[in-house]
Protein backbone atom coordinates (compact mmCIF):
# COMPACT_ATOMS: atom_id res chain seq x y z
CA UNK A 1 0.00 0.00 0.00
CA UNK A 2 1.55 3.42 -0.85
CA UNK A 3 1.98 6.17 1.29
CA UNK A 4 -1.00 8.16 0.37
CA UNK A 5 -3.51 5.09 0.62
CA UNK A 6 -1.91 4.62 4.41
CA UNK A 7 -2.12 8.64 5.06
CA UNK A 8 -4.91 11.30 3.58
CA UNK A 9 -8.48 8.95 3.06
CA UNK A 10 -9.39 11.63 0.04
CA UNK A 11 -6.20 11.54 -1.80
CA UNK A 12 -6.37 7.39 -1.26
CA UNK A 13 -9.42 7.74 -3.07
CA UNK A 14 -8.52 10.19 -5.78
CA UNK A 15 -5.93 7.66 -6.65
CA UNK A 16 -8.30 4.13 -6.78
CA UNK A 17 -10.25 6.58 -9.21
CA UNK A 18 -7.78 7.44 -11.20
CA UNK A 19 -6.09 4.01 -11.28
CA UNK A 20 -9.27 2.62 -12.20
CA UNK A 21 -9.86 4.78 -14.95
CA UNK A 22 -6.69 3.63 -16.40
CA UNK A 23 -7.31 0.15 -15.97
CA UNK A 24 -10.57 0.75 -17.79
CA UNK A 25 -8.64 2.50 -20.60
CA UNK A 26 -6.28 -0.73 -20.98
CA UNK A 27 -8.91 -2.95 -21.14
CA UNK A 28 -10.72 -1.74 -23.05
CA UNK A 29 -8.27 -0.72 -25.59
CA UNK A 30 -9.17 3.10 -25.68
CA UNK A 31 -6.61 5.63 -26.09
CA UNK A 32 -5.93 8.52 -24.47
CA UNK A 33 -4.65 12.69 -26.29
CA UNK A 34 -2.48 14.56 -26.04
CA UNK A 35 -2.88 18.31 -27.09
CA UNK A 36 -2.30 21.99 -26.83
CA UNK A 37 -2.22 25.22 -28.17
CA UNK A 38 0.97 27.62 -29.29
CA UNK A 39 1.49 31.03 -29.77
CA UNK A 40 4.15 33.10 -31.53
CA UNK A 41 4.60 36.65 -31.69
CA UNK A 42 6.82 39.45 -31.52
CA UNK A 43 7.49 42.67 -30.75
CA UNK A 44 9.41 46.04 -31.60
CA UNK A 45 10.50 46.24 -27.72
CA UNK A 46 10.71 45.06 -24.14
CA UNK A 47 7.91 47.04 -23.35
CA UNK A 48 5.68 45.78 -25.90
CA UNK A 49 6.48 42.01 -25.33
CA UNK A 50 5.71 42.41 -21.82
CA UNK A 51 2.71 43.70 -22.63
CA UNK A 52 1.37 41.22 -25.55
CA UNK A 53 2.82 38.20 -23.44
CA UNK A 54 0.43 39.20 -20.25
CA UNK A 55 -2.92 39.50 -22.96
CA UNK A 56 -2.28 36.90 -24.72
CA UNK A 57 -1.33 34.68 -20.96
CA UNK A 58 -5.10 36.65 -19.28
CA UNK A 59 -6.65 35.02 -23.03
CA UNK A 60 -5.80 31.95 -22.83
CA UNK A 61 -6.62 31.61 -19.32
CA UNK A 62 -10.15 32.62 -19.57
CA UNK A 63 -10.22 30.51 -22.92
CA UNK A 64 -8.26 27.20 -20.98
CA UNK A 65 -9.65 27.31 -17.66
CA UNK A 66 -7.50 25.68 -15.41
CA UNK A 67 -4.65 25.69 -17.94
CA UNK A 68 -1.26 27.77 -17.02
CA UNK A 69 0.31 29.18 -20.05
CA UNK A 70 4.16 27.84 -20.19
CA UNK A 71 6.09 30.98 -21.41
CA UNK A 72 9.44 31.04 -23.25
CA UNK A 73 11.27 33.63 -25.46
CA UNK A 74 13.45 30.74 -27.35
CA UNK A 75 12.75 28.18 -29.67
CA UNK A 76 10.80 30.81 -31.70
CA UNK A 77 11.61 29.93 -34.90
CA UNK A 78 11.77 26.23 -34.31
CA UNK A 79 8.12 26.65 -33.42
CA UNK A 80 7.44 28.70 -36.33
CA UNK A 81 8.70 25.77 -38.37
CA UNK A 82 7.35 22.95 -36.77
CA UNK A 83 3.75 24.26 -36.90
CA UNK A 84 3.64 25.98 -40.15
CA UNK A 85 0.33 24.97 -42.11
CA UNK A 86 0.37 21.41 -43.80
CA UNK A 87 3.87 20.38 -42.57
CA UNK A 88 2.47 17.57 -41.05
CA UNK A 89 4.03 17.93 -38.17
CA UNK A 90 2.61 18.75 -34.69
CA UNK A 91 3.94 20.74 -31.63
CA UNK A 92 6.41 19.69 -29.51
CA UNK A 93 4.30 21.39 -26.08
CA UNK A 94 1.48 19.04 -25.87
CA UNK A 95 -0.48 18.23 -22.74
CA UNK A 96 -1.50 14.54 -22.11
CA UNK A 97 -5.35 14.17 -21.54
CA UNK A 98 -6.64 11.51 -18.78
CA UNK A 99 -9.84 11.51 -21.34
CA UNK A 100 -10.40 9.66 -24.49
CA UNK A 101 -12.04 13.15 -26.36
CA UNK A 102 -9.51 15.69 -26.85
CA UNK A 103 -12.33 18.34 -27.15
CA UNK A 104 -12.52 18.00 -23.26
CA UNK A 105 -9.49 20.00 -23.57
CA UNK A 106 -11.00 23.21 -25.08
CA UNK A 107 -14.37 25.21 -24.79
CA UNK A 108 -17.52 23.68 -26.46
CA UNK A 109 -17.48 27.68 -27.89
CA UNK A 110 -15.66 30.42 -28.86
CA UNK A 111 -16.32 33.91 -29.32
CA UNK A 112 -18.15 35.23 -32.23
CA UNK A 113 -15.84 36.67 -34.90
CA UNK A 114 -18.17 39.11 -35.99
CA UNK A 115 -19.96 39.71 -39.60
CA UNK A 116 -17.72 38.45 -42.42
CA UNK A 117 -17.34 42.36 -43.92
CA UNK A 118 -17.10 43.44 -40.53
CA UNK A 119 -15.47 47.59 -40.43
CA UNK A 120 -15.60 48.33 -36.71
CA UNK A 121 -13.24 46.02 -34.51
CA UNK A 122 -14.27 45.76 -31.08
CA UNK A 123 -12.69 43.51 -28.20
CA UNK A 124 -15.51 41.02 -26.63
CA UNK A 125 -15.01 39.60 -23.31
CA UNK A 126 -11.88 37.16 -23.92
CA UNK A 127 -10.05 40.38 -25.64
CA UNK A 128 -10.01 38.53 -28.53
CA UNK A 129 -11.44 40.79 -31.31
CA UNK A 130 -15.36 40.89 -32.95
CA UNK A 131 -15.82 43.02 -35.89
CA UNK A 132 -19.46 44.66 -36.62
CA UNK A 133 -21.22 46.39 -39.36
CA UNK A 134 -24.37 47.97 -40.08
CA UNK A 135 -23.99 48.09 -43.98
CA UNK A 136 -22.38 44.52 -44.76
CA UNK A 137 -23.78 42.07 -41.77
CA UNK A 138 -25.96 39.47 -44.43
CA UNK A 139 -28.75 40.68 -42.78
CA UNK A 140 -32.31 41.87 -44.38
CA UNK A 141 -31.89 45.21 -43.68
CA UNK A 142 -29.43 47.73 -42.00
CA UNK A 143 -31.82 48.97 -38.99
CA UNK A 144 -30.58 48.84 -35.43
CA UNK A 145 -32.05 49.53 -31.88
CA UNK A 146 -29.61 50.77 -28.88
CA UNK A 147 -31.74 49.27 -25.67
CA UNK A 148 -30.14 50.45 -22.08
CA UNK A 149 -31.63 52.26 -19.21
CA UNK A 150 -31.20 56.06 -18.73
CA UNK A 151 -27.48 56.90 -17.57
CA UNK A 152 -26.02 54.21 -19.10
CA UNK A 153 -24.27 55.51 -22.16
CA UNK A 154 -26.14 55.19 -24.66
CA UNK A 155 -25.81 58.30 -26.69
CA UNK A 156 -21.90 57.81 -25.99
CA UNK A 157 -22.01 54.14 -27.18
CA UNK A 158 -24.16 55.50 -30.53
CA UNK A 159 -21.15 58.14 -30.88
CA UNK A 160 -17.94 55.54 -30.72
CA UNK A 161 -19.72 53.18 -33.25
CA UNK A 162 -20.48 56.16 -35.67
CA UNK A 163 -17.29 57.76 -35.48
CA UNK A 164 -15.75 54.20 -36.52
CA UNK A 165 -18.35 53.91 -39.41
CA UNK A 166 -17.42 57.51 -40.34
CA UNK A 167 -13.57 56.35 -40.45
CA UNK A 168 -14.96 53.31 -42.88
CA UNK A 169 -17.59 54.31 -45.28
CA UNK A 170 -18.44 58.63 -44.42
CA UNK A 171 -22.05 57.66 -44.17
CA UNK A 172 -24.56 60.82 -44.28
CA UNK A 173 -25.99 60.84 -40.73
CA UNK A 174 -29.27 62.41 -39.37
CA UNK A 175 -29.61 62.64 -35.78
CA UNK A 176 -33.10 63.73 -34.18
CA UNK A 177 -32.36 64.66 -30.44
CA UNK A 178 -34.28 66.18 -27.53
CA UNK A 179 -31.56 66.86 -24.93
CA UNK A 180 -28.79 68.25 -26.32
CA UNK A 181 -26.06 65.27 -26.13
CA UNK A 182 -24.87 65.02 -29.94
CA UNK A 183 -24.42 68.89 -29.91
CA UNK A 184 -20.60 68.46 -29.24
CA UNK A 185 -20.11 65.44 -31.15
CA UNK A 186 -21.94 67.08 -34.16
CA UNK A 187 -19.76 70.44 -34.29
CA UNK A 188 -16.56 68.22 -33.89
CA UNK A 189 -17.28 66.96 -37.26
CA UNK A 190 -18.30 70.17 -38.85
CA UNK A 191 -22.36 69.10 -39.41
CA UNK A 192 -24.91 71.27 -39.14
CA UNK A 193 -26.51 71.66 -35.64
CA UNK A 194 -30.52 72.85 -36.57
CA UNK A 195 -32.97 73.98 -33.58
CA UNK A 196 -36.14 72.92 -34.98
CA UNK A 197 -38.74 75.00 -32.60
CA UNK A 198 -39.99 78.39 -32.37
CA UNK A 199 -38.01 81.26 -30.98
CA UNK A 200 -34.69 79.40 -33.31
CA UNK A 201 -32.97 81.27 -36.20
CA UNK A 202 -33.86 78.24 -38.24
CA UNK A 203 -35.76 78.46 -40.87
CA UNK A 204 -36.62 75.44 -42.69
CA UNK A 205 -39.06 75.74 -46.13
CA UNK A 206 -41.30 72.37 -46.27
CA UNK A 207 -42.26 73.23 -50.25
CA UNK A 208 -38.60 72.40 -51.34
CA UNK A 209 -37.28 70.21 -54.08
CA UNK A 210 -34.48 68.08 -54.78
CA UNK A 211 -32.04 69.76 -56.66
CA UNK A 212 -32.73 69.24 -60.52
CA UNK A 213 -36.71 69.22 -59.71
CA UNK A 214 -39.75 71.25 -61.05
CA UNK A 215 -42.05 69.89 -59.71
CA UNK A 216 -43.11 67.50 -56.83
CA UNK A 217 -43.25 64.08 -57.27
CA UNK A 218 -45.38 61.55 -55.63
CA UNK A 219 -43.65 61.02 -52.34
CA UNK A 220 -43.15 65.15 -51.87
CA UNK A 221 -46.98 64.90 -52.78
CA UNK A 222 -47.73 62.54 -50.12
CA UNK A 223 -45.57 64.51 -47.67
CA UNK A 224 -47.40 67.90 -48.11
CA UNK A 225 -50.95 66.37 -47.70
CA UNK A 226 -49.67 64.72 -44.46
CA UNK A 227 -47.81 68.17 -43.50
CA UNK A 228 -51.51 70.15 -43.76
CA UNK A 229 -53.14 67.57 -42.25
CA UNK A 230 -51.44 68.06 -39.04
CA UNK A 231 -51.62 71.48 -39.52
CA UNK A 232 -55.43 72.05 -39.96
CA UNK A 233 -58.36 69.20 -39.20
CA UNK A 234 -59.95 67.46 -42.30
CA UNK A 235 -63.80 67.13 -42.24
CA UNK A 236 -65.26 63.89 -40.63
CA UNK A 237 -67.12 63.79 -43.83
CA UNK A 238 -66.28 61.25 -46.37
CA UNK A 239 -67.42 63.41 -48.96
CA UNK A 240 -66.20 66.54 -48.29
CA UNK A 241 -62.96 65.09 -47.16
CA UNK A 242 -62.56 63.53 -50.86
CA UNK A 243 -63.10 66.81 -51.79
CA UNK A 244 -60.34 68.87 -49.70
CA UNK A 245 -58.35 66.24 -50.29
CA UNK A 246 -58.12 66.72 -54.30
CA UNK A 247 -58.43 70.37 -53.78
CA UNK A 248 -55.58 70.34 -51.98
CA UNK A 249 -53.57 68.20 -54.43
CA UNK A 250 -54.39 71.17 -57.02
CA UNK A 251 -53.41 74.02 -55.34
CA UNK A 252 -50.34 72.21 -54.78
CA UNK A 253 -50.28 71.74 -58.13
CA UNK A 254 -51.04 75.30 -58.92
CA UNK A 255 -48.81 76.96 -56.48
CA UNK A 256 -46.03 75.11 -57.80
CA UNK A 257 -46.61 76.51 -60.96
CA UNK A 258 -47.10 79.69 -60.65
CA UNK A 259 -43.87 80.02 -58.71
CA UNK A 260 -42.00 78.54 -61.57
CA UNK A 261 -42.82 80.99 -63.93
CA UNK A 262 -41.03 83.83 -61.98
CA UNK A 263 -38.45 81.27 -61.03
CA UNK A 264 -39.50 80.97 -57.39
CA UNK A 265 -39.43 78.28 -54.68
CA UNK A 266 -42.89 78.83 -53.45
CA UNK A 267 -43.34 78.77 -49.02
CA UNK A 268 -46.55 77.87 -47.34
CA UNK A 269 -47.73 81.59 -47.60
CA UNK A 270 -47.91 81.06 -51.93
CA UNK A 271 -49.94 77.41 -51.16
CA UNK A 272 -52.32 79.47 -48.68
CA UNK A 273 -52.98 82.64 -50.96
CA UNK A 274 -53.31 80.29 -53.47
CA UNK A 275 -56.54 78.14 -51.80
CA UNK A 276 -57.68 81.67 -50.79
CA UNK A 277 -58.52 82.46 -54.18
CA UNK A 278 -59.11 79.50 -55.84
CA UNK A 279 -62.58 79.20 -58.16
CA UNK A 280 -61.81 76.78 -60.64
CA UNK A 281 -59.27 73.71 -61.17
CA UNK A 282 -56.08 73.11 -63.19
CA UNK A 283 -58.29 72.48 -66.00
CA UNK A 284 -60.24 75.47 -66.02
CA UNK A 285 -62.92 73.76 -64.92
CA UNK A 286 -65.26 75.92 -62.09
CA UNK A 287 -65.51 74.93 -58.40
CA UNK A 288 -69.50 74.82 -56.93
CA UNK A 289 -69.70 77.32 -53.93
CA UNK A 290 -69.20 73.88 -51.37
CA UNK A 291 -65.58 73.82 -53.01
CA UNK A 292 -64.62 77.19 -52.68
CA UNK A 293 -65.81 77.19 -48.99
CA UNK A 294 -63.49 74.25 -48.11
CA UNK A 295 -60.56 76.31 -50.28
CA UNK A 296 -60.95 78.94 -47.67
CA UNK A 297 -61.84 76.93 -45.04
CA UNK A 298 -58.07 75.17 -45.55
CA UNK A 299 -56.09 78.13 -46.17
CA UNK A 300 -57.25 79.71 -42.91
CA UNK A 301 -56.21 76.51 -40.93
CA UNK A 302 -53.02 77.29 -42.16
CA UNK A 303 -53.15 80.79 -40.91
CA UNK A 304 -51.78 79.93 -37.18
CA UNK A 305 -48.26 78.88 -38.58
CA UNK A 306 -47.70 81.70 -41.43
CA UNK A 307 -46.32 84.67 -41.62
CA UNK A 308 -45.14 86.57 -38.11
CA UNK A 309 -46.15 83.43 -35.75
CA UNK A 310 -43.83 81.57 -34.12
CA UNK A 311 -43.94 78.56 -35.84
CA UNK A 312 -44.29 81.21 -39.54
CA UNK A 313 -40.97 82.46 -38.51
CA UNK A 314 -39.79 78.75 -38.69
CA UNK A 315 -41.82 76.74 -41.64
CA UNK A 316 -43.07 79.89 -43.62
CA UNK A 317 -39.57 80.87 -44.51
CA UNK A 318 -36.75 79.65 -47.44
CA UNK A 319 -34.42 77.42 -46.05
CA UNK A 320 -31.70 79.70 -44.23
CA UNK A 321 -29.11 76.09 -42.97
CA UNK A 322 -27.52 73.69 -44.75
CA UNK A 323 -28.97 70.08 -45.49
CA UNK A 324 -26.87 68.94 -47.14
CA UNK A 325 -24.14 68.77 -44.81
CA UNK A 326 -23.00 64.99 -44.33
CA UNK A 327 -23.63 65.20 -40.66
CA UNK A 328 -27.26 67.01 -39.19
CA UNK A 329 -28.33 67.23 -36.00
CA UNK A 330 -32.12 67.99 -35.53
CA UNK A 331 -32.76 69.47 -32.07
CA UNK A 332 -36.12 69.21 -31.18
CA UNK A 333 -35.66 70.67 -27.17
CA UNK A 334 -37.54 73.38 -27.82
CA UNK A 335 -40.91 72.03 -28.10
CA UNK A 336 -42.78 71.16 -25.30
CA UNK A 337 -43.88 67.61 -24.19
CA UNK A 338 -47.36 68.17 -24.22
CA UNK A 339 -47.21 69.64 -27.86
CA UNK A 340 -47.85 66.48 -29.65
CA UNK A 341 -49.16 68.12 -32.67
CA UNK A 342 -45.95 70.49 -33.50
CA UNK A 343 -43.43 67.08 -32.69
CA UNK A 344 -45.74 65.60 -35.20
CA UNK A 345 -44.85 68.35 -37.48
CA UNK A 346 -40.76 68.45 -36.70
CA UNK A 347 -40.76 64.64 -37.50
CA UNK A 348 -42.82 64.85 -40.73
CA UNK A 349 -40.55 67.88 -41.88
CA UNK A 350 -37.27 65.96 -40.31
CA UNK A 351 -38.89 62.93 -42.66
CA UNK A 352 -38.87 64.97 -45.77
CA UNK A 353 -35.43 66.18 -45.41
CA UNK A 354 -33.88 62.82 -45.24
CA UNK A 355 -35.91 61.47 -47.95
CA UNK A 356 -34.00 63.99 -49.74
CA UNK A 357 -30.82 63.61 -49.10
CA UNK A 358 -31.39 59.75 -50.07
CA UNK A 359 -33.04 60.26 -52.91
CA UNK A 360 -29.56 62.75 -53.56
CA UNK A 361 -27.52 60.37 -53.50
CA UNK A 362 -26.33 57.02 -55.03
CA UNK A 363 -27.56 53.64 -53.11
CA UNK A 364 -23.91 53.32 -52.81
CA UNK A 365 -23.34 56.02 -50.40
CA UNK A 366 -24.77 54.39 -46.73
CA UNK A 367 -26.57 56.68 -44.76
CA UNK A 368 -28.33 56.81 -41.19
CA UNK A 369 -31.21 58.34 -39.53
CA UNK A 370 -30.82 58.04 -35.93
CA UNK A 371 -33.92 58.80 -33.38
CA UNK A 372 -32.38 59.50 -29.66
CA UNK A 373 -35.00 58.97 -26.70
CA UNK A 374 -37.53 57.12 -29.17
CA UNK A 375 -39.62 55.92 -26.36
CA UNK A 376 -40.19 59.74 -25.22
CA UNK A 377 -40.26 61.52 -28.80
CA UNK A 378 -42.55 58.70 -30.84
CA UNK A 379 -45.92 58.62 -28.93
CA UNK A 380 -48.87 58.86 -30.95
CA UNK A 381 -50.23 57.00 -34.04
CA UNK A 382 -48.74 59.72 -35.99
CA UNK A 383 -45.32 59.20 -34.71
CA UNK A 384 -45.58 55.54 -35.24
CA UNK A 385 -46.46 55.91 -38.90
CA UNK A 386 -43.22 57.68 -39.21
CA UNK A 387 -41.50 54.92 -37.94
CA UNK A 388 -43.42 52.54 -40.55
CA UNK A 389 -42.91 54.46 -43.23
CA UNK A 390 -39.16 54.98 -42.79
CA UNK A 391 -38.22 51.61 -41.92
CA UNK A 392 -40.14 50.10 -45.07
CA UNK A 393 -38.35 52.44 -47.55
CA UNK A 394 -35.22 52.67 -46.13
CA UNK A 395 -33.72 49.33 -47.67
CA UNK A 396 -34.44 50.46 -50.86
CA UNK A 397 -32.43 53.93 -50.33
CA UNK A 398 -28.99 51.90 -48.80
CA UNK A 399 -30.41 53.69 -45.05
CA UNK A 400 -30.14 52.24 -42.00
CA UNK A 401 -32.92 53.70 -39.62
CA UNK A 402 -31.58 53.55 -35.71
CA UNK A 403 -33.24 54.10 -32.46
CA UNK A 404 -32.40 54.17 -28.91
CA UNK A 405 -35.05 53.77 -25.96
CA UNK A 406 -34.78 53.14 -21.73
CA UNK A 407 -37.31 49.76 -22.09
CA UNK A 408 -37.21 47.13 -24.30
CA UNK A 409 -41.39 47.66 -23.98
CA UNK A 410 -41.15 50.07 -26.59
CA UNK A 411 -40.70 47.96 -28.99
CA UNK A 412 -44.04 46.51 -28.37
CA UNK A 413 -45.48 49.59 -29.51
CA UNK A 414 -44.34 49.21 -33.48
CA UNK A 415 -45.99 46.33 -34.98
CA UNK A 416 -43.53 44.31 -36.72
CA UNK A 417 -40.72 46.12 -35.55
CA UNK A 418 -38.42 43.14 -34.57
CA UNK A 419 -38.46 41.96 -37.84
CA UNK A 420 -37.53 45.67 -39.73
CA UNK A 421 -34.60 45.74 -37.37
CA UNK A 422 -31.40 43.57 -37.62
CA UNK A 423 -29.06 44.92 -34.87
CA UNK A 424 -29.58 45.35 -31.50
CA UNK A 425 -26.82 47.03 -28.99
CA UNK A 426 -28.24 45.80 -25.35
CA UNK A 427 -26.65 46.98 -21.87
CA UNK A 428 -27.70 46.37 -18.94
CA UNK A 429 -31.42 45.61 -18.36
CA UNK A 430 -33.59 44.82 -15.72
CA UNK A 431 -36.97 43.29 -17.06
CA UNK A 432 -38.37 42.58 -20.59
CA UNK A 433 -37.69 38.74 -20.75
CA UNK A 434 -40.67 38.12 -22.49
CA UNK A 435 -39.67 40.54 -25.18
CA UNK A 436 -36.27 38.92 -25.31
CA UNK A 437 -37.90 36.28 -25.29
CA UNK A 438 -40.08 36.18 -27.67
CA UNK A 439 -39.36 39.23 -29.92
CA UNK A 440 -35.83 38.83 -30.08
CA UNK A 441 -36.05 34.75 -30.14
CA UNK A 442 -33.19 35.09 -27.50
CA UNK A 443 -32.28 31.68 -25.58
CA UNK A 444 -32.30 32.04 -21.62
CA UNK A 445 -28.48 31.91 -21.54
CA UNK A 446 -28.05 35.14 -23.20
CA UNK A 447 -31.17 36.73 -21.43
CA UNK A 448 -29.42 36.03 -17.91
CA UNK A 449 -26.50 38.01 -19.57
CA UNK A 450 -27.68 41.08 -19.91
CA UNK A 451 -28.87 41.83 -16.31
CA UNK A 452 -24.96 41.21 -15.65
CA UNK A 453 -23.21 43.24 -17.82
CA UNK A 454 -20.37 44.85 -16.55
CA UNK A 455 -18.40 48.22 -16.68
CA UNK A 456 -15.21 49.22 -15.40
CA UNK A 457 -14.64 53.20 -14.70
CA UNK A 458 -11.36 55.67 -15.12
CA UNK A 459 -8.52 55.53 -17.62
CA UNK A 460 -8.52 52.73 -19.60
CA UNK A 461 -12.36 51.77 -18.66
CA UNK A 462 -14.87 50.45 -20.79
CA UNK A 463 -18.68 49.06 -20.59
CA UNK A 464 -19.96 45.84 -21.89
CA UNK A 465 -22.65 45.75 -23.85
CA UNK A 466 -24.54 43.12 -26.08
CA UNK A 467 -24.54 42.70 -29.20
CA UNK A 468 -26.66 41.16 -31.49
CA UNK A 469 -27.43 40.22 -35.04
CA UNK A 470 -30.62 39.09 -36.74
CA UNK A 471 -29.18 37.59 -39.89
CA UNK A 472 -31.11 36.36 -42.89
CA UNK A 473 -32.87 32.92 -41.57
CA UNK A 474 -33.79 35.08 -38.51
CA UNK A 475 -31.94 33.11 -36.00
CA UNK A 476 -29.84 35.41 -33.43
CA UNK A 477 -26.22 35.96 -33.42
CA UNK A 478 -24.06 38.34 -31.13
CA UNK A 479 -21.28 38.70 -28.53
CA UNK A 480 -20.84 40.82 -25.39
CA UNK A 481 -18.66 43.55 -26.52
CA UNK A 482 -16.44 46.25 -24.58
CA UNK A 483 -17.10 49.76 -25.61
CA UNK A 484 -13.49 51.58 -25.03
CA UNK A 485 -12.81 54.96 -25.95
CA UNK A 486 -9.50 57.45 -25.99
CA UNK A 487 -9.54 60.88 -24.13
CA UNK A 488 -10.31 62.62 -26.93
CA UNK A 489 -13.29 60.20 -27.51
CA UNK A 490 -14.18 60.81 -24.10
CA UNK A 491 -14.10 64.64 -24.11
CA UNK A 492 -16.35 64.13 -27.33
CA UNK A 493 -19.22 61.95 -26.77
CA UNK A 494 -19.27 62.65 -22.82
CA UNK A 495 -22.53 64.63 -21.72
CA UNK A 496 -20.55 66.06 -18.91
CA UNK A 497 -20.45 69.43 -18.72
CA UNK A 498 -16.80 69.99 -18.18
CA UNK A 499 -15.62 67.65 -21.18
CA UNK A 500 -18.04 69.18 -23.39
CA UNK A 501 -16.40 72.11 -23.04
CA UNK A 502 -13.22 70.66 -23.13
CA UNK A 503 -14.59 69.25 -26.55
CA UNK A 504 -14.91 72.74 -28.07
CA UNK A 505 -12.00 74.04 -27.28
Amino acid sequence: MSQIEQGDPQAAEKLRGVKKTLRHLVESGDHTFAAGVSVIFSARGVREWHAKRELIKATLAKTFPGGNAVVHGYQSLYQIVNLAPFNARVGEFAFQSDATFVSTLFPPTSPWPGHPKGVIPVRNRQNALTWLSLFDGGTNANHFSVLAPTGSGKSFAVMSLFTRLIAQHDPLITIVDRKNDFKSFVSVLGGANIPFYPGSSVQLNPMDLSDGEEKPDEAKMAFLVALIGAFVTYSSDSGKARDEYAILLDAITQTYRRKAVALEVPILSDLAQTLQTMSAWSDSQAFNTDQIALAKSLASGLRPFLGETPWGHVVDRHTNVNTDARVIYYDLSGIQQSDERMHRIALLMIQDRIWNTAKNHPRTVPKIAFVDEFGSQIRTEHDRQFVSDTLRMARSYNLAFGLATQSVLDLERITGIEEAISHYLIGRLLGGEHVFRDRLQLPPAVIDLISKLGRVSGRGGYQEWLWVTRINDGNPVGEVIKIEESDLGHAVFSSARRTSDCARR
